[in-house]
């Protein structure tokens, strides 16, 4: 919990991709966490995030959000996190 909490207050760009992809990771949605994420970053620094998700995982993540989320609740969250890379 201490390094999340250093790694936020460091880098936040990177502890929200990590969020993110913690979130999308495996089967099901942690739909709570990315929501989360999302919306409270969407005005902030998403930019940041999407080129740390992309460094890190390889990925885009608009894809991967895509990729697991259906419905009306994907289409909220590809809003917020803007074009596609």
């Amino acid at each position: 919990m201490l390094r999340s909490a250093i790694l936020c207050l460091t880098s936040p760009e990177k502890h929200f991709a990590e969020v993110i992809r913690y979130s999308v990771l495996g089967l099901g949605t942690y739909e709570d966490m990315l929501t989360r994420v999302i919306v409270s970053r969407a005005e902030v620094d998403m930019e940041q995030i999407k080129e740390e998700y992309r460094a890190r995982y390889g990925s885009a993540v608009s894809l991967d959000v895509a990729g697991d989320t259906s419905f009306g609740y994907r289409d909220m969250l590809l809003a917020l996190l803007g074009e596609q890379e």
